[in-house]
């Protein structure tokens, strides 16, 4: 309960900043960023196929990620995402991030995500930031147990390389409880949907999150068209089987194509940033590009004539949001629909505790 309390009172002071920044017309500092470091894959999944494109081949370097962070307008950043591709192809990774720490809220979070496929550089990139103090999130693909994993995604002894990563990361956490947590990222689709279950009891045996995210069609994943509505149906009812929680009432509207109440802060306080220094509002809106951090800070763009048309015309319009992470910065940037989740959260938990007793 004081946590929840706690978690409230901070997103009242979000909202605060949201009101001012709205009212004045001026930006406010962003909250979090969606990076692709790289559009690099060695994976061969099913349900995406950004492995199929030519990798994009000039690259953010760390000299110019470090100009680029060392702007004011990044000093608020408090949730970082770091993915492809795959982010674990970049020779220089650990660099780049320990870049972006420097220049971020010093409690900040970094959620790594990796397919697996390089346990052993896995475990390098992990421990050097962990032991440099940065706050790890390792967020690992797991869409099957064993052959079924490596029938989605594409590569033979996928699972075999995963599970063994996701061992090591249990001792690693161990030794490093303070800054390390660890994630098990399950796609819903309908290649997968009968292996949910398994990968929830899979993640609960080794004690790390379960984290279900219902499979996406967008632009940023080039495979627009692949589910049908019997896939839609399955997952649907896969998704109520989950426990209560703010991501299941998001993946659940989202896959029934209902209207989420929420205005989203795209743009505002977070945002796409790919390996190239583009800007784009979200996964799904990844094709427009309203401008690239090698040519204007970060302010500037944000206050363009692009960014504004964008926001009027198109995200704040939006209502199918499939990204739980777009959602969720939107919602502690803009509080009532949150609060009102909390509430209803903390309802949920004392009539739990009554039948019980």
């Amino acid at each position: 309960m004081q946590n929840k309390f706690k978690a409230a009172k901070n997103i009242l002071a979000q909202t605060s900043k949201t009101i001012v920044s709205r009212i004045t017309n001026q930006p406010q500092k962003i909250y979090g960023i969606f990076f692709e470091v790289t559009d690099a894959c060695n994976s061969r999944c099913r349900h995406c196929n950004i492995w199929q494109q030519k990798p994009t081949a000039d690259l953010l370097t760390p000299k110019e990620i470090e100009k680029i962070f060392r702007n004011p307008y990044f000093s608020g950043l408090q949730e970082i995402i770091i993915s492809g591709g795959e982010a674990l192809l970049r020779p220089d990774l650990e660099e780049v991030i320990l870049i972006m720490h420097r220049y971020a809220k010093p409690n900040a979070f970094f959620s790594l995500s990796t397919n697996g496929l390089m346990p052993e550089r896995a475990l390098k990139a992990t421990q050097t930031l962990v032991e440099s103090g940065v706050n790890t999130i390792v967020g690992v693909s797991l869409d099957g147990i064993g052959e079924n994993h490596d029938e989605v995604r594409g590569v033979k002894g996928n699972f075999e390389r995963v599970d063994r990563l996701f061992h090591e990361l249990k001792k690693m956490q161990n030794r490093y409880k303070d800054n390390l947590n660890v994630t098990v990222g399950f796609t819903l689709s309908p290649l997968t949907v009968n292996s949910m279950k398994d990968v929830e009891a899979y993640s609960e045996k080794l004690g790390f999150l379960f984290l279900p995210q219902v499979y996406e069609e967008a632009p940023f994943y080039i495979n627009e068209g692949n589910v049908d509505s019997v896939g839609k149906e399955a997952m649907i009812k896969a998704i109520e089987e989950l426990p209560f929680s703010l991501q299941k009432e998001i993946m659940l509207k989202a896959a029934k194509g209902e209207q989420i109440k929420f205005k989203c802060s795209s743009m505002e306080t977070f945002f796409v940033l790919h390996c190239n220094g583009d800007v784009s509002p979200c996964l799904y809106w990844s094709n427009m590009r309203l401008g690239n951090l090698r040519e204007k800070p970060i302010d500037e763009i944000l206050q363009s004539q692009a960014v504004k048309d964008a926001r009027e015309k198109t995200i704040s319009g939006c209502s199918r949001c499939y990204n739980t992470w777009g959602t969720g910065w939107s919602m502690k940037a803009w509080c009532p629909p949150l609060i009102n989740f909390l509430l209803r959260s903390t309802v949920e938990e004392s009539l739990k505790s009554l039948k019980k007793s």
